[in-house]
């Protein structure tokens, strides 16, 4: 009995022994364990941040390197997208636009045919068309003139004072009237062997003048006037004599033809305001007066004309 108690006694404490011997090795392992994975060495926790950070670096990378090939790849889509020809199609009712935006770069070449050919149709019809001188290109102006004039008549200096006017089309060429009046200061004795008294020269005469001007936008220039038409020429008795002799005072008179070619300079002194100064020769028919020669009065005429106008 005393055995049997003594053998319990020594089973019991070997037991205790055992047990605490293995919950101290589970101290012994298991507190570290659960420590180290709380708290891991300085060492693999800076190596695995610095991995971490380099792991966000490469992520961060690849994002950039991505946006920029989304933002390169985007630019050269949208112009391949702008560059392509946009179509519309309307409802089915209207016209279809696809074609003509497809034919878009061919229609120019057609519009420069179309205009081509407008432009020869209308060059062919203006062609076709009566030219005047009134055209709608054309440039139109016309001035009004005093004349001043020296002259000849039976070897007598005459002196003459007249009128120009007229219409002036492209600035070259002039068509319009003219008149001029004979001052009588020319005085002749006995022109008739019945009247014994001084007898004056008068008349005048005028018509129509055409002048071609040469350059006519030059500060000086020439003209070329023409002129013809009729004038009457006589004799009156000198007012300082007059007497009951002769109480119609004229002598003589009649009605004669004319045709008065020239030349001259032309001045422009402003827009407005021209000086002309030529010659012209005087050719005459049907001059028939008392003791007078057909031909007295054709002879050179030397004149100063003040024009005034829109040239």
């Amino acid at each position: 009995m005393a055995t049997f108690h003594t053998h319990a006694c020594l089973s019991f404490k070997k037991n205790i022994l055992i047990m605490k011997a293995i919950i101290t090795l589970l101290f012994i392992v298991i507190f570290p364990v659960l420590a180290f994975s709380q708290n891991p060495p300085e060492e693999n926790t800076n190596k695995e941040k610095s991995e971490q950070k380099e792991e966000l670096e490469g992520k961060e990378n690849d994002s950039d390197q991505k946006n920029s090939k989304e933002e390169i790849y985007g630019n050269e889509d949208a112009e391949e997208k702008s560059s392509e020809p946009k179509t519309f199609t309307l409802d089915a009712d209207d016209a279809v636009l696809e074609e003509k935006v497809i034919t878009e770069e061919a229609e120019p070449v057609e519009v420069v045919n179309e205009i081509s050919e407008t432009s020869h149709n209308t060059h062919h019809r203006y062609n076709d068309e009566i030219q005047t001188l009134g055209g709608k290109n054309s440039h139109h102006g016309g001035f009004g003139a005093v004349s001043f004039r020296v002259s000849e008549f039976n070897n007598k200096d005459i002196i003459m004072v007249g009128f120009r006017g007229g219409w002036i089309i492209n600035r070259a060429l002039a068509i319009g009237f003219e008149g001029h009046g004979i001052i009588p200061t020319a005085e002749f004795e006995a022109i008739d062997p019945g009247v014994p008294l001084r007898s004056r020269f008068v008349g005048g005469y005028g018509g129509m003048f055409l002048e071609p001007i040469i350059f006519s936008n030059k500060v000086v220039h020439v003209t070329f006037p023409i002129a013809g038409g009729a004038g009457w020429l006589g004799y009156v008795v000198d007012w300082e004599q007059h007497n009951n002799y002769y109480p119609n005072e004229l002598i003589d008179e009649d009605i004669f033809w004319y045709v008065e070619p020239g030349a001259a300079l032309e001045l422009n002194v402003a827009r407005n305001f021209r000086i002309n100064m030529g010659a012209s020769y005087r050719f005459t028919r049907d001059v028939a007066l008392i003791n007078t020669s057909s031909s007295a009065f054709e002879a050179w005429n030397y004149f100063l004309t003040l024009k005034f106008g829109g040239f």
